[in-house]
C-alpha cells in the first residue's frame, strides 16, 4: 500500500497536541508531547512541552518557554511549557507512517488561551532559530485560529 500524507493532514492541525513515542532527540530518545505551530506543503511545525523545573523556575528563559500549563489542563497529563527555543518539523508521510504504527497519538488541542500565550511566546523568543517568515507564518495560523475562537 502506497504512503501519502492524507491521515496526518486530516489529524494534525494547528493547535493539535500528539505524544510521540520514541522520539529521537539531540541527546537521547524519549516520550515527548508537541504542540502543532504551522502547517505548511510537507511539514508540520511543531514545540515540544517540558516538565523541567531548570528550564520552567529559571528567569532567563521566561522569554523562550510560555506560561505554566497545570497539569490535567489542556489534554496535558503533567503540569508543564511549551518550549519554543527550538521548532521541530516533520515530514507529512512520516507523519501519516508514524500514525499508522501508533509511535504517534494524538490527544486533543489547545484551547485558545494556551495558543494566544504560545503565539506571544514565539514573537518573543530570543533563541529560536527559524526565518522571519515561517515565524510570521506560525503567529498569523495560531492568531487566525484564536480568532475564529476554534479550540
Amino acid at each position: 500500500m502506497k504512503s501519502d500524507s492524507r491521515r496526518s493532514r486530516q489529524l494534525l492541525k494547528v493547535g493539535t497536541v500528539f505524544y510521540h513515542r520514541e522520539f529521537e532527540g539531540h541527546s537521547e530518545t524519549k516520550d515527548r508531547y508537541f504542540v502543532v505551530a504551522a502547517v505548511d506543503d510537507a511539514s508540520f511545525h511543531c514545540f515540544t512541552t517540558t516538565t523541567s523545573e531548570f528550564v520552567i523556575k529559571n528567569p532567563h528563559l521566561k522569554t523562550e518557554v510560555t506560561a505554566l500549563i497545570p497539569k490535567g489542563s489542556a489534554c496535558l497529563p503533567k503540569e508543564c511549557v511549551i518550549d519554543c527555543r527550538e521548532l521541530h518539523s516533520f515530514d507529512d508521510i512520516l507523519m501519516t507512517n508514524r500514525l499508522s504504527a501508533n509511535r504517534v497519538t494524538i490527544e486533543g488541542s489547545l484551547p485558545v488561551e494556551y495558543l494566544r500565550e504560545l503565539a506571544t511566546t514565539i514573537r518573543g523568543t530570543r533563541t529560536l532559530d527559524v526565518d522571519v517568515e515561517l515565524k510570521e507564518a506560525m503567529c498569523a495560523a495560531l492568531d487566525k485560529l484564536c480568532d475564529s475562537g476554534k479550540e
